[in-house]
């Protein structure tokens, strides 16, 4: 009797279980890819702001990632049902596996617990998405369903591109034009600011930044897409199907092109350049990288470290790149490197990169990051030694087992890897037999499944139904069209003809040399930027090459006839047997990987119980406080804050107690409770310089002032964040009301000797105007003549921190 891997749909509950494992887990990639998730929210709440649309944060971000366990559940309990099922053995996975459940076990030591919790619960996701495409993805169906749902993508960043530059974008720049101090206001921004400045730069220059946090991000994820959509037109023009197919993808090729030209992404020009020549390069030498596979892949890793150590050399000898943006990421790598060498065995904890940069930047670097903009240098920050050793395994044990060498049947695919030709006429008799008239829907419902979950899940986690019924209505309407597209990418890469319709079950080489491309063009993205730590844009990518690692593994011609047999109902004795001889298909002991599904179920519910309710919890708790600051119910405000923070004690999220100290703040509660406050946002958060420097400034307005308080406060303030001129400047203020005059002028000193360390160019820079002014002050301060405002009494002054004034942030 034949054997069949676990996810081969046999007929019975067990292959529905994996066919459900397969659209679920597409649906939960593709949503995300749809998702922007912010998990905090960059701005204040403003009492009497009007209310803005909520992102989808912490709450869907969890719920997500909770969900992603369900996939793998369905994989592990089809093995009980089907007792000849195989499972694909992958060590890639199992190694990004154990790198996620490293960041998981980070939030012990982290820095922001909460924050950690959360996105290596996003990791971890990632990583079981990841390993179902590569038990479920085992026939060249399965990959043209999942790499058209790529391609619908790419149709939907396009579509909402062009939406985003023709309506979205000039209603925005009118409205700004019309009511900027109104916005300003409501976006927690001083008018004249550096982040009212950046603000309004983005807001009129229209950026494209689909889903995502950066342009850079769609950029990267276009380019994996639409080098999926190149290689499936090479594969169709490989198969000699008819030309009229080649047509939609032109159509989709130019205004894709458009959308990457206009991110403004430097890279994302040369990649897609680069991508297809790699496709056609891996094409025409698949024969001989696959006798010589060992010395093909050294000879790709060596020439990996050699263009590392020339870069390396080039920044330590001219102490930067060759161009400027490329220059600032070398300041975030060196300082990755400080912060290493301080945290070299466990790391920062994941996601907390941000917390210890602004210590380690040199004076010269302008720019304040959360990321260093390199896939390795984060892994190696935030998870040591042990995360980043773990990071590259998977990447070298990924690529070696992306590169095995195909099993594929020559006169149907065009290439000349071996073949097995008997095994190969019975695919194409069975094929040829197969070409009947069916229902559409039943033919199409193998992509329509992941591309209505993906629209469901998109819905629920985007759609603000608090919102006015017309607004509400019009982004229903939007994600079903995006829901649409999705499909229309499916049915274009997964149809094999129009005259008699029929899912394409045909070799696809092309396409699997497209996707590896465009995988490797996003590792290129990814040593200059930070988008593989987007949640739907790591899934996608995981989700990818698990598909191709698990098409590799069973690309056998006999294992392609049993599927199509499978499908026809027929018997498949006469059919050969699938070979037991490739390195990733031999035959794993089932029987104990069954009882995975107990500690698998026992994660799920762990991590739902400790993380996914306190969180919905808490941040529902935070969101009621929201609603009543902005109604101006300070009290109430406060509390629900409190309350937030006790629920999620084990998970400490300084967020929580900051916004009860601005709810505070606002309902002018005593200074004793607004202090107790920020020490609690301190005690979680120690390493965010705003927070003591918050308290510093409410400690100088005491009455008496809290001298010896308000100065170790913006002590610690200054060694957390040392470059930062503007707080440099708000030190030396609130010394000369204190009439500390020496720690007046040695702060005004630092803040010109940091402003001047800074480019000539640079933004952030104070102008000539201010610097006069500072200098002035230091002169009469030196002279032994403060300024008059100086002996102003610190409890008659205004406010100068960022906590204190209405239109500022302090989280």
């Amino acid at each position: 009797m034949a054997q069949h891997t676990a996810t081969e749909d046999t007929g019975g509950f067990s292959g529905k279980l994996s066919t459900a494992a397969f659209a679920l887990a597409a649906g939960i990639v593709l949503a995300r890819s749809m998702t922007n998730e912010i998990i905090r929210e960059p701005f204040d709440i403003i009492p009497g702001a009007d209310a803005l649309p909520r992102s989808p944060g912490a709450i869907v971000a969890v719920v997500l990632n909770l969900l992603s366990f369900v996939p793998p559940l369905l994989v592990l309990a089809s093995l009980w049902l089907n007792r000849e099922a195989r499972l694909i053995r992958s060590w890639s996975h199992m190694t990004f596996g154990l790198l996620a459940t490293w960041a998981m076990a980070s939030t012990v030591w982290s820095s922001d617990g909460f924050l950690t919790a959360i996105t290596s619960g996003g990791l971890l996701a990632a990583a079981m998405l990841g390993w179902t495409m590569a038990q479920t993805v085992q026939s060249w169906l399965r990959l043209r369903i999942l790499a058209g749902l790529a391609v619908g993508l790419l149709l939907v960043l396009t579509a909402h591109s062009v939406v985003y530059r023709l309506i979205d974008a000039p209603a925005m720049r009118e409205m700004w034009a019309s009511n900027s101090e109104t916005l300003l206001k409501q976006q927690g921004m001083q008018p004249g600011s550096f982040s009212a400045t950046q603000f309004a730069k983005k807001l009129l220059a229209g950026e494209l930044m689909g889903f995502y946090h950066s342009p850079n991000s769609l950029a990267a994820i276009a380019v994996l897409c639409l080098l999926v959509l190149i290689g499936s037109m090479l594969q169709r023009r490989t198969l000699r199907d008819r030309a009229g197919w080649l047509v939609p993808g032109l159509l989709i090729l130019i205004p894709a092109t458009w959308m990457i030209y206009a991110t403004a992404c430097r890279s994302a020009i040369i990649t897609p350049v680069l991508g297809t020549a790699i496709i056609i390069a891996a094409g025409m030498a698949a024969g001989l990288t696959s006798r010589y596979r060992k010395l093909s892949f050294c000879t790709g890793i060596l020439v990996i470290c050699l263009a590392i150590a020339a870069v390396v050399g080039h920044g330590l000898t001219h102490g930067g790149l060759v161009e400027r943006s490329l220059t600032f990421r070398w300041h975030y790598w060196t300082a990755a490197l400080r912060i290493f060498r301080d945290h070299p065995l466990a790391g920062t904890g994941y996601d907390c990169f941000g917390l210890f940069y602004s210590a380690a930047k040199l004076p010269l670097a302008p720019e304040d990051v959360k990321d260093p903009h390199n896939l390795l240098v984060r892994f190696f920050a935030e998870l040591g030694i042990v995360g980043g050793l773990l990071a590259v395994g998977w990447l070298l044990q990924s690529w070696w087992e992306l590169t095995r060498p195909l099993r594929l049947d020559t006169a149907a695919v065009g290439i000349s890897p071996e073949t097995d030709a008997p095994a190969s006429r019975i695919v194409q008799k069975i094929l040829a037999r197969s070409e009947v008239q069916h229902d559409p829907l039943h033919i199409l419902s193998p992509i329509i499944w992941p591309a209505a979950l993906a629209t469901l899940i998109a819905i629920i986690a985007n759609v603000d139904f608090s919102q006015p019924l017309i607004l509400s209505a019009m982004d229903l309407m939007r994600r079903a069209l995006y829901g649409c597209l999705l499909l229309a990418g499916g049915v274009l890469l997964a149809l094999k003809s129009l005259q008699q319709p029929q899912l394409d079950d045909r070799p696809a080489p092309w396409l699997l040399r497209s996707i590896l491309a465009g995988l490797a063009m996003f590792l290129l993205h990814n040593t200059i930027d930070f988008s593989f730590f987007e949640p739907g844009v790591m899934m996608l990518f995981m989700a990818l090459t698990g598909a191709a690692i698990g098409v590799r593994a069973a690309s056998s011609p006999s294992s392609s006839a049993e599927l199509v047999q499978h499908s026809l109902n027929r018997p498949s004795a006469d059919l050969a047997q699938p070979t037991q001889d490739h390195p990733t298909v031999a035959p794993m002991a089932c029987a104990a990987m069954r009882w995975a599904i107990i500690p698998l179920g026992i994660a799920a519910l762990a991590y739902g119980l400790a993380i996914a309710v306190p969180i919905t919890l808490a941040e529902s708790a935070a969101s009621t406080g929201d609603e009543s600051l902005r109604q101006g119910d300070f009290t109430a405000a406060a509390a629900a804050y409190r309350a937030a923070a006790d629920v999620t004690v084990h998970l400490p999220n300084s967020d929580y107690p900051t916004r009860e100290a601005r709810a505070l703040y606002f309902g002018r509660a005593p200074t004793s409770a607004q202090l107790d406050a920020l020490g609690r946002a301190i005690a979680v958060a120690p390493h965010r310089a705003q927070a003591w420097s918050s308290r510093a400034e409410l400690r100088a307005v005491l009455s008496p002032p809290d001298i010896p308080g308000a100065l170790d406060d913006f002590e610690h303030a200054t060694a957390l964040d040392p470059n930062n001129v503007d707080l440099r400047l708000t030190y030396a203020t609130w010394m000369e009301r204190l009439a500390q005059w020496p720690r007046a002028i040695s702060q005004y000193q630092e803040a010109l000797q940091r402003n001047g360390a800074l480019p000539a160019d640079e933004i952030r820079r104070l102008s000539p105007a201010k610097v006069r002014e500072i200098e002035a002050k230091l002169a009469a301060l030196r002279a032994g003549h403060p300024p008059a405002n100086s002996s102003q009494h610190p409890a008659d002054a205004a406010p100068l921190g960022v906590s204190l004034t209405p239109d500022s942030c302090i989280a």
